[in-house]
């Protein structure tokens, strides 16, 4: 029992002794996580200052390269009720004559069409008090709490990539949701219920038109369009929102075949679309339409567009092959514009390529809506009855300008209606079938087609 005392004794002594040992090795572990998490901030704040130094950067030289016309210091010219810079803005561009708000925007950094008019209020709802020769605001300061009119909620963003979830079909059931994204090859898995798309897919402010300025219902506002004043009227109806064909075809004449198509200037946001929905005409092109969605707000324009192409060009079908053998697909692409190992016939690098072969047609015609559409069956400015109907006598009868192509784009595929009827001037009835859903797009549409690259 004596021998035990001593034991214990040494015991707690030890005891204590390691005690003070993990102390001291806790402590010093501490001291370095503390070490190596100051010196982890501060590499985060470094990257953090490089970051924002580098984006300051890169505005300051986007804005040495302004267009002509756009400035990053206020202007003398700001237009009546324009955010000035005191309220936020720090880009205004000088409209220029024949400037529509679209091509305005097209300035900006990404602005859309509604906060534009939001940063410009006197312009008015649908553009028709933008002055040649005022500037307008075009681009604001994001943390400014001052920025004229709170409803600039999207801040120079560019519409949303995120699909929608499910709308409702005419008869007010609920549709399946486009938000699954397509295959490679395009095909996409669909319910038997129908799918409905709008032509975009921010929440519409009013009933007429949606997030990104593309009117659902109503006419045409001809107080914005630029007619020229040999135009007959435009006679807007239920059956022709945008316009009759005489005044979309203004200029070309049966009985005058030398006179010449002198369009009036519309903008893409100017014109009266419908909702993409697969319960009508466009079922053919139902498992397509995420793509059409997609690629149409990738370029701003409509899905209903780019359906009605496909339709116009293909009746829809992937597999298509026409112009003797030298366009191919829903879009009809020629074969120039397929990279090395693309199928051409492919949906998805299909309507990629056609969306934005026509978004480059507008921007290289200023935004004339009519003047692209023209050029995706090969219609020149300037074009005449004779030169449209030339080749009707040759070994090309297809090879004609559809002169039935705009009110049938305009007027029937995007009000969801069927373009073959739509046959007034019906030039090529003497080449036998249907002037729509069969690809007959001129050879003139596809040389310049072929002489198009995309930018980057």
């Amino acid at each position: 029992m004596a021998h035990k005392g001593p034991s214990s004794s040494l015991t707690t002594r030890s005891g204590h002794k390691d005690a003070n040992y993990a102390l001291t090795a806790r402590m010093h572990r501490q001291r370095r996580q503390a070490r190596q998490a100051r010196r982890s901030m501060r590499n985060v704040n470094r990257d953090v200052k490089e970051m924002l130094v580098g984006k300051l950067m890169a505005k300051k030289a986007k804005r040495q390269t302004l267009s002509s016309g756009t400035v990053s210091t206020q202007p003398s010219n700001v237009a009546p009720g324009t955010a000035t810079a005191a309220e936020g803005c720090n880009m205004w561009h000088t409209v220029a004559p024949g400037e529509v708000c679209l091509g305005v925007i097209d300035k900006s950094e990404g602005l859309t069409l509604d906060d534009f008019y939001g940063l410009n209020p006197d312009v008015g709802p649908t553009c028709q008090n933008l002055n040649v020769g005022l500037a307008y605001c075009i681009d604001v300061d994001h943390d400014d709490a001052s920025v004229k009119n709170a409803n600039v909620a999207t801040c120079n963003s560019k519409p949303s990539s995120q699909k929608t979830g499910s709308s409702s079909s005419s008869s007010g059931s609920s549709s399946t949701s486009s938000s699954n994204s397509a295959s490679s090859s395009g095909a996409t898995d669909t319910s038997p219920q129908a799918i409905k798309i709008k032509p975009s897919q921010q929440a519409k402010p009013s009933s007429s038109t949606d997030g990104a300025g593309f009117f659902t219902s109503g006419m045409i506002n001809f107080a914005v369009i630029n007619t020229p004043s040999s135009c007959p009227s435009a006679d807007p109806s239920d059956d022709a929102p945008n316009g009759n064909i005489d005044w979309l075809n203004c200029g070309i004449s049966k009985s005058d075949p030398s006179s010449k198509w002198t369009p009036p200037k519309i903008a893409i946001h100017e014109v009266v679309v419908k909702d993409l929905d697969s319960n009508g005409i466009f079922a053919p092109c139902a498992q397509y339409f995420p793509l059409f969605e997609k690629y149409g707000q990738q370029n701003d324009i409509p899905p209903i567009f780019l359906a009605s192409f496909a339709m116009q060009e293909s009746s829809c079908q992937a597999n298509a092959v026409g112009d003797n053998g030298g366009a191919f697909g829903l879009m009809q692409i020629t074969a120039d514009k397929c990279t090395s190992g693309v199928s051409c016939s492919d949906p998805d690098y299909n309507i990629k390529t056609a969306a934005k072969y026509f978004r480059d047609t507008l921007d290289s015609v200023n935004g004339d809506l009519l003047l692209a559409i023209g050029q995706y069956n090969g219609w020149p400015s300037g074009m005449s009855y004779q030169q449209a109907t030339a080749a009707a006598n040759s070994g090309c009868c297809v090879c004609q300008n559809n002169l039935d192509y705009q009110n049938q784009m305009l007027n029937y595929w995007a009000q969801g209606k069927d373009a073959s009827q739509a046959k007034v001037y019906n030039n090529l009835a003497v080449c036998g079938g249907s002037q729509s859903g069969n690809s007959k797009r001129s050879i003139a549409g596809q040389d310049f087609m072929r002489n198009w690259t995309p930018s980057s």
